[in-house]
């Protein structure tokens, strides 16, 4: 009997630390139950912040971007307002200035700084001459064009009064000749020759142009070596020329040009008395000889 009784009772001593070790268990499995909800709930309330934050930047964005559109449209308008208030009146005084030259109006303010076209029958002819009759049967003309440019020619036209005053006399007006590379032609025809451009100096601290237009098809030194080559025939206001060389920055006064000892080469330190007024579009290389 005693036997039995403490058999009894150490198993019932087992199943009582049993029952604790589950209701422990059970307890901590609750515990990270509750746990892993509280977790899950703070994650859905994060997501609605992030996603509620997220909505208010690009809300504020949206906004922002709203807000700069009104803002440039505005600064367009303004702009708008202020380039026809500019373009009336400079097309007023670019006309006041046309008809003292004794030029037509303009009905309205020119889209384009110039205006190139190819010319044609008797004016290509003419010109063409021009270009052949200093030159040598060494090119073919592909094409000659004119240029148009009102700002240069009114500015030309201007500085031609400057000059007759500075020099008391009337300033003739000469073609000469401007060798170059195809993609300055834009540039040029734009802006017109600027001597701040020029990285050589052989016969001064200027634009050099070439009384034949043989001398100029030696410029650009790249002519030298392409088949296709452009050259402008410029007109500019000859007055007397001193002597330059490499060290002329600027003529004495009064003179704004120069030239070398066999005067081929006339240099200009004033950009506006000179401007692009034909483009020609040639072929050819430089032989040995060229008859």
């Amino acid at each position: 009997m005693g036997s039995s009784a403490s058999k009894l009772e150490e198993e019932k001593k087992r199943k009582e630390e049993q029952d604790r070790h589950i209701k422990q268990l059970t307890e901590e499995i609750a515990r990270q139950v509750h746990q892993q909800k509280q977790l899950e709930r703070e994650r859905g309330l994060w997501e609605q912040e992030r996603r509620r934050l997220l909505i208010e930047r690009e809300t504020i964005a949206a906004e922002r971007r709203q807000a700069e559109q009104i803002k440039r449209k505005e600064q367009l308008e303004f702009l708008d307002r202020l380039v026809k208030d500019k373009v009336t009146k400079n097309l007023q005084l670019i006309n006041d200035l046309r008809v003292a030259y004794h030029l037509n109006r303009l009905e309205e303010f020119p889209k384009n700084a110039y205006e190139e076209k190819e010319l044609e029958s008797l004016k290509f002819t003419q010109v063409a001459n021009v270009f052949k009759n200093s030159n040598k049967p060494c090119f073919t003309i592909e094409k000659i064009t004119s240029v148009n440019n009102i700002f240069n020619e009114l500015h030309f036209k201007l500085n031609r009064e400057i000059y007759r005053k500075r020099h008391k006399e009337k300033i003739p007006d000469l073609l000469i000749f401007h060798g170059t590379k195809q993609e300055f032609l834009h540039e040029i025809c734009t802006y017109n020759f600027d001597r701040s451009k020029v990285r050589t100096h052989k016969f001064g601290h200027g634009v050099s142009f070439a009384r034949d237009s043989y001398f100029a098809t030696h410029y650009h030194r790249d002519n030298k070596r392409s088949n296709k080559k452009v050259m402008i025939i410029a007109k500019a206001l000859l007055e007397k020329l001193p002597i330059g060389n490499e060290n002329t920055i600027i003529p004495e006064a009064p003179y704004c040009s120069s030239t070398n000892e066999d005067m081929s080469v006339i240099v200009k330190y004033d950009d506006a008395s000179a401007y692009p007024l034909y483009i020609v579009y040639y072929e050819g290389f430089h032989p040995p000889k060229c008859a």
